[in-house]
């Protein structure tokens, strides 16, 4: 379904209602002559102007005279579109305007707002489209018909439909490159079961372009289905997290909408650059490396059975040879790993021969990170707010992490690096 804009490049609607009354907002927050279409939620579906004014200091009556005649809708000036407000509305929630109660999104929706509207209208898919999208997504059953139930509620939204369109674009941006957009931030409670998904229409709708953008580069078909269905598992662990339907972690799945992460087998591959911390530690250890340069980053998905030597080690080995073929001018020296797996107090409770001392093993220490028993809480138990009397003891793990914070310790997590060590380049001798 297309979300098409007709208005000129400086305006944008900011109101426009079944009674064809609107006007656009440039962003020196001037009224100017409305050019958008009518604003049907699935589209602006008509391409006539919906006012015959110009409401701008021409006007003999004054434009608060408008608004307290209810002629027309009041302004918020350009960074703050809100929904209209008329039928239709008055049982939904004003999203931007809690979005802007809060400083973090308020600064995200700033962001959203300067980068403008894609080239390119925004398509969400629709009937077998869309849950053709949703299975490239690896979602599960159930969530995919909560995604089809909602869908309606996301294209008749003008507040909706403006997120998903500014978040698609936020990632274009950003598409095959480590140059970071803003993170998607959690979405107020106030957004009821919608904010649970909201994100999850932006990846419904980058699907295509990240498909191509697998495609450009040779990404292997096997490959790009892996690396796709860790958003459906993120479903499964936000059921885990929170005992409720959803998509955690959504700022995470940036990296695979983008192009930066790939599934190869056990593990995955992110391309990104050393951060200031990590590059001081691995110079301190005498290997030359500096802030910014090409890395790649080594993550252990969940949900997805025992890290095994074997299988880590056959990730390392199809990595290396995959990284270099489809990225050829990126030579990064190094792999990174953060991660609570990498804490070396661990040491202290699991058997040297255990999945993870084994995988701790292949890293050196670049640096220790400080006290954070949340995250290990949340990777091992995924609640970690319940109290300790109340997390299972099933495992070893689960009974050491236990142990250690009643202990009065703190677990910290770890970072390591590993030379990356391409192979040489074939050495031609005709």
């Amino acid at each position: 379904m297309l979300f098409a804009r007709v208005c000129p490049p400086e305006s944008r609607p900011s109101r426009c209602n079944a009674n064809r009354r609107c006007f656009d907002v440039n962003r020196s927050g001037r009224q100017t002559r409305c050019g958008c279409a009518h604003w049907s939620g699935r589209a602006y579906a008509s391409q006539t102007p919906c006012c015959d004014g110009v409401l701008n200091g021409s006007l003999a009556l004054p434009y608060q005279l408008f608004v307290l005649a209810g002629l027309v809708p009041a302004i918020r000036g350009p960074t703050q579109v809100g929904p209209y407000q008329g039928e239709g509305r008055l049982n939904r929630p004003d999203y931007l305007h809690i979005l802007r109660s809060d400083d973090k999104t308020a600064a995200w929706l700033e962001h959203l707002d300067a980068i403008g509207p894609p080239a390119e209208s925004v398509v969400l898919p629709e009937g077998s489209a869309f849950t053709a999208a949703l299975r490239d997504l690896d979602v599960p059953g159930d969530d995919i018909e909560s995604l089809v139930r909602l869908r309606p509620e996301i294209v008749d939204d003008a507040d909706l439909a403006w997120l998903l369109e500014r978040s698609v674009h936020s990632l274009l941006l950003h598409m095959d490159s480590t140059a970071e957009p803003p993170a998607f931030p959690k979405l107020p409670a106030d957004f009821g079961e919608l904010g649970r998904y909201v994100y999850a229409f932006v990846y419904i709708a980058m699907l295509p372009h990240t498909q191509a953008l697998h495609r450009r580069r040779g990404i292997p078909e096997d490959i790009t289905r892996a690396t796709l269905a860790d958003v459906g598992r993120h479903f499964l662990i936000h059921r885990q997290q929170h005992g409720t339907h959803g998509l955690t972690n959504p700022d995470w799945m940036m990296l695979h909408a983008r192009g930066l992460i790939f599934q190869i087998g056990r593990l995955q591959f992110e391309r990104g650059r050393l951060g200031t911390s990590t590059s001081r530690g691995i110079r301190a250890a005498g290997f030359a490396c500096e802030k910014g340069d090409p890395v790649i980053s080594v993550h252990i998905p969940g949900l997805m059975g025992p890290m095994t030597p074997e299988a880590c080690d056959a990730s390392f080995t199809a990595a290396r040879p995959f990284l270099r073929e489809h990225f050829p001018k990126e030579r990064p020296a190094l792999a990174v790993c953060h991660s609570w797996l990498l804490d070396e107090q661990l040491g202290d409770y699991l058997p040297e021969t255990s999945n993870i001392m084994l995988f701790q093993q292949r890293f050196r220490t670049a640096y220790r990170p400080g006290p954070n028993n949340r995250t290990t809480l949340e990777f091992v138990f995924r609640t970690p707010e319940r109290p300790l009397d109340e997390l299972p003891q099933r495992t070893t793990l689960e009974r050491a992490v236990v142990r250690h914070i009643r202990d009065g310790g703190q677990w910290r997590g770890g970072v390591g690096w590993l030379e990356w060590q391409p192979a040489p380049e074939p050495v031609d001798v005709t």
